[in-house]
């Protein structure tokens, strides 16, 4: 459960507040367009309110967040590791994304898949399931995990902090959420480290074109 607003003892600024909440507004404005999901304006001030104390805590600390640490590609896996995959068709330009959280490198603690309407591209479909990943990550709490993906476009994107403008709103959403582990990494891998949760998004992709007929 989230917890409440924090008291003054936090640190957290009400500029600094401000700009978190305004921040969720546009990551609740992504996950109405991309999901069709409504969130609360309680939800929506209940995270700001988390992100502006995690980013406060992270500041007042004497050497760099490992979050950004991490995320530049520095260190090795977590023991729990996160694999995403997209399967994309381009006459519907719809996406269906799959991920599994691996823990010790084999076992599978838990998995998810979504669909996703006016997809333009196989890289913001990659995207996509990266960032629900993430997402999912989030709401079971994971502290330290490394993310995988097949897609070397999207990985080199987020260590590099590049301006894909195809991707600019999920990389963006993508270093938010960062701020929310206390270690997290990101790493390129083969197709066949992912063919679990690609066989997944192939599937279900292939059962809901044939019923779009």
């Amino acid at each position: 459960m989230e917890k409440g607003p924090p008291s003054s003892s936090t640190g957290v600024i009400s500029e600094n507040l401000a700009a978190w909440i305004i921040w969720s507004i546009w990551l609740a404005r992504n996950q109405l367009i991309f999901r069709e999901e409504k969130l609360a304006t309680q939800e929506i001030v209940t995270k700001a309110v988390r992100l502006a104390r995690e980013w406060t805590q992270a500041q007042a600390a004497v050497e760099q967040p490992k979050a950004l640490k991490e995320i530049s590609g520095i260190g090795s896996r977590c023991d729990m590791v996160c694999r995403s995959d997209a399967a994309w068709n381009s006459e519907k330009r719809c996406t269906r994304v799959a991920w599994e959280f691996l823990c010790n490198g084999n076992e599978r603690v838990s998995s998810g898949s979504l669909t996703f309407t006016n997809v333009k591209s196989p890289l913001v479909a990659e995207g996509l399931a990266l960032l629900s990943a993430m997402e999912d990550a989030v709401s079971w709490d994971f502290r330290q995990i490394s993310f995988e993906s097949d897609s070397s476009r999207l990985m080199k994107a987020v260590k590099e902090v590049s301006n894909v403008s195809d991707l600019h709103g999920i990389l963006c959403d993508i270093y938010a959420l960062s701020m929310a582990f206390d270690v997290v990494s990101f790493y390129w891998v083969s197709r066949n480290s992912v063919s679990h949760v690609d066989g997944i998004a192939k599937y279900v992709l292939r059962n809901l074109v044939l019923n779009l007929v």
